[in-house]
């Protein structure tokens, strides 16, 4: 708990504190695009939403997602009916994230490392079970279980990206997402959400 909440704390501090030094006086650069994607830890599945950019230096990027994510959790299966045999819980959140997009470029190709902080919104929740051979799908509800719908954390990553025709560029990254919020109401247990995942996306010039 300590560890999370001391990375978010320099996180938050360091943001405002890179919009000021790099300022806004340079000529920018905005692009708007999609990104989509799943998680290389079991405990993140599909992604998909919209991206924007906002370049204020050569090598320093502002940028912002939207994203439809789900998140599983090993953690919430144990406040369920265990007669009935749930084997996977899932929460989908609503995301927003404001990063700091640190770029190399490397012609043909570009680099970059990504770290901000990403507060979520769970709209629903709902686990699994086997029954005669079938995929049953239960609703969960947040207050039954003593769920919090807030999350709040810190993403850090690094990708490639590509410059293709008519200033559009496509890219790739990897990302972990360290979750600082217990979002289990309960005294008895704590849950925290994170994972490591990929982004693809495509952007065009506006």
């Amino acid at each position: 708990m300590t560890l999370h909440v001391s990375l978010a704390r320099h996180l938050y501090f360091l943001l405002p504190v890179c919009w000021i030094c790099c300022g806004t006086n340079a000529s920018a650069q905005h692009y708007l695009g999609l990104t989509g994607g799943g998680g290389f830890s079991p405990t993140v599945g599909f992604r998909a939403g919209l991206v924007a950019e906002w370049k204020h230096r050569p090598n320093v990027v502002f940028l912002t997602e939207a994203t439809y994510l789900q998140r599983t959790s090993a953690e919430i299966l144990r406040k369920l009916d265990r007669n009935r045999g749930y084997h996977l819980a899932t929460v989908d959140y609503v995301s927003l994230n404001f990063l700091i997009k640190m770029q190399l470029d490397l012609e043909p190709i570009g680099l970059y490392a990504v770290a901000g902080p990403d507060i979520s919104f769970g709209a629903r929740a709902y686990a699994r079970y086997s029954s005669d051979g079938n995929i049953v799908i239960d609703r969960l509800l947040f207050d039954e279980l003593a769920l919090r719908r807030w999350d709040a954390g810190v993403c850090i990553g690094g990708g490639i990206e590509k410059e293709i025709r008519k200033r559009r560029r496509i890219f790739f990254d990897v990302r972990y997402y360290l979750g600082i919020i217990d979002i289990d109401k309960d005294t008895t247990g704590d849950i925290f959400n994170e994972g490591t995942f990929f982004n693809l996306g495509f952007l065009i010039p506006l």
